[in-house]
């Protein structure tokens, strides 16, 4: 973001050299942005806090860095309208292998991937374009990219059909049929491999791809209809909304595959293209109009922009409350919530024990029957959130008043790797009273404060 922000000043375009301290601090950002996405895993197994919403963190940012390095790398080749299909060699890969990991379960890179050498070819490339030239008769910095191919790289002079372009156009002609396409191939074999196993249906599988095949031809159509020619004119406008809506796409299929979803398309996955539509539409219209548009598309990028980052800002709340809440855990920190009680049992029996106890005896645990969650089913599966089914009310018509409140019900699931999987229901209460549901030093501790608030009360025949 901060790359992005140098670029809005120094390279409004994405067609003029910035200063070269720009190169610098693109590289250095990436390196630095590379590392971090490296270690969180090792930072999360080390410290025993994997859950799903590190995972969605994990690739949600890196569905939006897409865009944001798209910019910054932009602005160093000097690619312009140009940029657009650098952001597209980057976001075809990662939906292709978010996808192939939606029904394999399983994430395998290969050898040459773009999260290690593409990013470390990246910042590397930002590097040299501040400080290192070619060879001495060659120009320096960014112009360079804008040198015919053959004059850049005269090594590749070879190559048919790319000699006389631009070098960034040069590389975009060879990463979508070297790189990019045989990526896509292995990602569709494999899920075809996964779907013949488990005889589902292909077409299905490929529905999943529709919404980001329609989200990038929708803004090329866009672009191609625009009097204004939007993507030489605002590329950070169309490279930031359309960023934002595949960090929806990918979010949505990350949560579906977390919460073991039915396969297939995800209508709502499609309104992150509700927009487009209309711009499309007021496109069209400054051909009945003397090339004059009904509403300036400056204006409309503006509100493209608006409504993919509300829709993805309204998404990312929503599912992080879901989760911070089911799992008893905060967004930013390692510890629980405070002042929440969760009782983990071996099974159904004890926990369902403890509920009319609870209703019972809520006025004298300092607690409102408003904090007792019965909650709705969620599941982890070694460290995976999966929503794959909801507590049938039915089991809980004993209890009427249950019945009339929004209250919830958890089952969360461990699998093992040689051993079935192990159902641990959990009952959470939240909002205690702080100074009843409180230990602050080792003088007291967890289990006498069971005692101090009554929730002991509620299984009095069983150790907590």
């Amino acid at each position: 973001m901060y790359s992005s922000g140098n670029i809005l000043v120094y390279s409004p375009r994405l067609d003029t050299p910035p200063p070269r301290w720009v190169h610098l601090a693109h590289g250095l950002l990436l390196f630095l942005y590379q590392t971090f996405d490296a270690v969180d895993g090792k930072q999360a197994r080390r410290t025993n806090s994997s859950s799903p919403l590190g995972e969605l963190f994990d690739h949600g940012c890196d569905a939006l860095a897409c865009a944001f390095e798209t910019m910054a790398f932009g602005s160093t080749a000097m690619c312009g309208a140009g940029s657009f299909w650098f952001w597209a060699i980057s976001a075809i890969p990662f939906y292709g292998a978010t996808w192939e990991h939606y029904f394999s379960n399983s994430l395998i890179l290969p050898v040459v991937n773009g999260p290690t050498e593409g990013l470390a070819l990246i910042y590397s490339l930002h590097f040299m374009t501040a400080i290192v030239g070619i060879v001495p008769y060659m120009r320096f910095g960014a112009q360079w990219w804008d040198q015919p191919f053959r004059q850049s790289l005269p090594f590749l002079s070879w190559i048919p059909f790319v000699t006389e372009l631009p070098t960034y156009k040069g590389a975009v002609y060879l990463l979508l049929p070297f790189a990019v396409l045989p990526t896509v191939a292995c990602n569709i074999c494999n899920v075809h491999k996964v779907v013949k196993a488990r005889k589902g249906s292909m077409l299905s599988a490929l529905a999943m791809l529709y919404p980001f095949v329609v989200l990038v031809a929708g803004v090329l159509i866009w672009d191609h209809l625009s009097p204004s020619d939007v993507m030489r004119n605002y590329p950070h406008l169309v490279i930031l909304g359309t960023g934002l809506a595949f960090g929806f796409l990918v979010g949505r299929m990350i949560l579906a595959h977390l919460c073991d979803e039915p396969k297939g398309l995800k209508t709502n996955m499609c309104m992150s293209l509700l927009y487009l539509p209309l711009a499309i539409a007021n496109a069209l219209t400054a051909r009945l109009n003397d090339g004059v548009p009904l509403v300036d598309e400056f204006v409309v990028l503006l509100g493209y922009c608006l409504f993919t980052g509300s829709l993805y800002f309204h998404f990312a709340t929503s599912v992080i409350r879901e989760i911070t809440t089911a799992l008893g855990i905060y967004c930013f920190s390692l510890f629980v919530y405070l002042h929440k009680i969760i009782i983990k049992t071996c099974g159904t029996t004890k926990l369902l024990l403890a509920i009319p106890p609870i209703l019972k005896l809520a006025g004298g645990l300092s607690l409102t029957v408003k904090s007792v969650h019965l909650p709705c089913c969620s599941a982890i599966s070694s460290s995976i959130f999966r929503e794959t089914w909801r507590w049938k009310r039915s089991l809980l018509n004993a209890w009427g008043a249950i019945n009339n409140r929004n209250d919830k019900f958890t089952l969360l699931q461990l699998n093992q790797l040689t051993h079935a999987p192990t159902y641990t229901p959990e009952m959470c209460m939240t909002d205690l009273e702080t100074e009843m549901a409180s230990y602050k030093d080792q003088s007291s501790s967890a289990a006498w404060m069971t005692v101090n608030s009554g929730i002991r009360n509620i299984l009095p025949y069983f150790e907590i």
